[in-house]
């Protein structure tokens, strides 16, 4: 989680392929200004809400895999 924060905090990403660029392997759109990153190891999913122009992510949720499996906005 703390790798992620410093990654985000010190990246300027313009749009959804560039964070998946800079992720690769544990990130997913899920639908638009949400996006889902593995975290902990891929313990965990991490919901951000991203506005690429106000250039602001915000935590929207932070979830196991068994809610994530439940979880109805992906």
């Amino acid at each position: 989680m703390e790798r992620w924060r410093k990654v985000v905090e010190k990246t300027d990403f313009s749009n959804g392929q560039e964070l998946h660029a800079t992720f690769r392997k544990t990130h997913d759109f899920v639908r638009p200004h949400c996006q889902v990153f593995d975290i902990v190891g891929g313990n965990f999913r991490l919901v951000a809400l991203v506005d690429f122009k106000g250039k602001t992510i915000a935590i929207d949720k932070i979830m196991n895999h068994k809610e994530y499996d439940r979880w109805e906005c992906k």
